[in-house]
C-alpha cells in the first residue's frame, strides 16, 4: 500500500511516497521524493510509483539493470519509438527531438549493442529554385498559353505572362513541338485546339512537380517522362544522392523493453538543490560508460627543425662519427 508522509529535514518539511515490500526474510521500504507541496496529480504519481515498485520486484538480469543505468536522457527518450526499419527522419518526427539529439542517441545505443545503424544511398529528386517558383506561379508554357487572345504578338504575350526572354524561347519550342501553337508571320502566335486542351488539365510535368520529393527508383513511366523533360530545363528539378539511416534492433533491445524498467529514480546530474533537499536518497546515479568511443588525443611532437637535426645526427653517428660535447 502506497502512503504519503511529510519528512522533516533540517527544519524543512518535504512530502514523500512510501511503500513497504518483502524481500526474502526482510522488509524493504521504497520511497519517492514529491516536494514541499503535494501536486494536483498526486494520485497519478502514486499509481506510477506502485507500478515502479512492482516492476522492481521482478527478476531482472544484472546486465540489463546496469545497461539501463548507463542510458543518457536522449537514449531513454528515444527507446519507446524504436522499431526495426525506422528511419532517422521518422524518429525525429515521432519523438519531436532535434535531429542531432536523435543521431547521438542512436550512436550511443549502437555502441552498447542495443541496435545497429544501417546506411543506404539513394537518389532523391527535389525542386530547384525555378521549380519552387513555377509551383506557385504555374509553368511558363501554361502562362504563355493563357496569355494568348486570338492572334497575339509574342512581345505582348511575354509582358502579360510575366516571362523572361529565355523562358519565351523555351515556350515557343516546347509548345510548337506539342502542336499547341501556330507561329504566324511577324512573330504573331495563335493557339490551336491541342493548346486549348492543354489548358483544361494539368500536364504531366505539373503533376510531377506537385509530387516531389520522390526517389528515382520509385518513378512510374509518366513520372520518368516528366523527369526527363524537366531535367533539360534550368534549375526546375535537381537530383541528389543522400544517405538514409535506418535502425536494426538487436536482441538486447527486446530484453531492455521487456524488463519495463523505470528511469524515474536515476539521477543524471548532482546539483546543489538535490544535495540540499536530500532527494538523491534511495536513487541511483547514472553510470559512467567507460567503454564508449571517445576522440583520441594525440600528444605534442617535436618541431620539424629539431626532428631534422636528430635524424642527421643519427645518420652521422651510424657512419662512425662521434658527437663532441663542449
Amino acid at each position: 500500500m502506497v502512503y504519503r508522509k511529510q519528512v522533516k529535514i533540517k527544519g524543512q518539511k518535504y512530502w514523500y511516497l512510501f511503500h513497504t515490500v518483502r524481500h526474502g526474510d526482510k522488509y524493504l521500504k521504497k520511497s519517492r521524493y514529491i516536494g514541499k507541496e503535494l501536486p494536483k496529480n498526486i494520485e497519478k504519481i502514486e499509481k506510477e510509483f506502485l507500478e515502479e515498485v512492482k516492476t522492481s520486484q521482478e527478476e531482472i538480469p544484472r546486465e540489463i539493470k546496469e545497461l539501463a543505468e548507463t542510458l543518457h536522457p536522449y537514449e531513454r527518450k528515444i527507446l519507446p519509438y524504436l522499431k526495426d526499419g525506422i528511419s532517422l527522419k521518422q524518429l525525429v518526427k515521432a519523438s519531436k527531438m532535434q535531429e542531432i539529439e536523435v543521431m547521438r542517441a542512436l550512436q550511443w545505443l549502437e555502441n552498447k549493442n542495443v541496435l545497429s545503424i544501417k546506411k543506404e544511398l539513394k537518389e532523391v529528386i527535389t525542386l530547384g529554385a525555378n521549380g519552387r517558383l513555377y509551383l506557385e506561379k504555374s509553368l511558363p508554357e501554361k502562362r504563355f498559353l493563357k496569355a494568348i487572345e486570338g492572334i497575339t504578338h509574342v512581345d505582348k504575350i511575354k509582358e502579360k505572362a510575366g516571362l523572361e526572354k529565355d523562358e519565351v524561347n523555351v515556350c515557343l519550342g516546347l509548345l510548337r513541338r506539342k502542336a499547341a501553337i501556330e507561329i504566324l508571320p511577324g512573330m504573331k502566335i495563335k493557339i490551336t485546339n491541342n493548346g486549348k486542351k492543354l489548358l483544361q488539365k494539368p500536364s504531366l510535368e505539373e503533376l510531377f512537380l506537385n509530387q516531389l520529393p520522390l526517389e528515382s527508383k520509385d518513378l512510374t513511366q509518366e513520372q520518368k517522362y516528366a523527369f526527363n523533360e524537366l531535367k533539360k530545363r534550368k534549375d526546375i528539378i535537381k537530383s541528389d544522392i543522400i544517405t538514409e539511416r535506418k535502425v536494426e534492433l538487436r536482441e538486447i533491445y527486446n530484453k531492455l523493453i521487456k524488463a519495463k524498467l523505470s528511469f524515474r529514480n536515476i539521477v543524471d546530474e548532482l546539483t546543489p538543490k538535490i544535495i540540499k533537499e536530500s532527494s538523491w536518497k534511495n536513487k541511483s546515479f547514472r553510470r559512467y560508460d567507460i567503454k564508449i568511443n571517445v576522440p583520441s588525443i594525440s600528444g605534442g611532437r617535436r618541431h620539424f627543425v629539431n626532428e631534422a637535426v636528430e635524424y642527421i645526427k643519427k645518420v652521422w653517428l651510424e657512419m662512425g662519427f662521434k658527437e663532441m660535447h663542449c
